[in-house]
């Protein structure tokens, strides 16, 4: 069942303690959205969430801005999407970029 994060308004990104707070043993990923296309590093969660056993997946599909990115190294998972409606991310098309790492 998903859960939400509040985020912060001035970085529009959810903080470290909001994620604890929500986090449970049953918390498998996080998806960390773009709001209104504003990017942020996710470094730091993706930190955390590594460290409380949870998947990184990156949701940049408003955050879209060419070949310059691609996708945080940090998440496991990056969506990116070029459909005028972003709600749909497959109408349109759109780019997933897997990361498996050796464990």
């Amino acid at each position: 069942m998903p859960v939400a994060l509040d985020i912060d308004w001035q970085t529009l990104c959810p903080t470290k303690q909001e994620i604890i707070n929500k986090a449970t043993s049953r918390t498998k990923a996080v998806i960390f959205s773009y709001t209104y296309g504003k990017r942020y590093n996710i470094e730091q969660l993706a930190k955390l969430c590594k460290s409380l056993g949870m998947h990184i997946l990156e949701d940049a599909n408003e955050a879209f801005s060419g070949v310059r990115y691609h996708g945080s190294p940090c998440a496991d998972m990056t969506m990116f999407s070029f459909g005028m409606l972003k709600h749909f991310t497959a109408f349109g098309g759109s780019v997933s970029i897997l990361r498996f790492q050796d464990d």
